[in-house]
């Protein structure tokens, strides 16, 4: 004798074989709202302390045409 349960497992066999079972889920990994927040600020830092270490940078004197000559 066919119990429910069984009924049920061959209507979700057939389905499968049809193509036409539930795609399944894909479980999409959570991070805290944090991390992204950490992120965003580690690389605006990243990016303001090279700016200000080429804009920091002495531009080498220019030497006059003559002196440059003379040596």
């Amino acid at each position: 004798m066919t119990t429910e349960r069984e009924f049920e497992e061959w209507a979700e066999k057939i389905r499968r074989v049809r193509g036409q079972a539930p795609a399944p889920t894909r479980r999409r990994k959570k991070y805290p709202l944090w991390v992204p927040v950490v992120l965003f600020l580690t690389g605006l830092a990243i990016a303001v302390t090279i700016a200000n270490q080429t804009q920091q940078q002495p531009e080498p004197p220019s030497r006059p045409l003559q002196e440059f000559l003379q040596n």
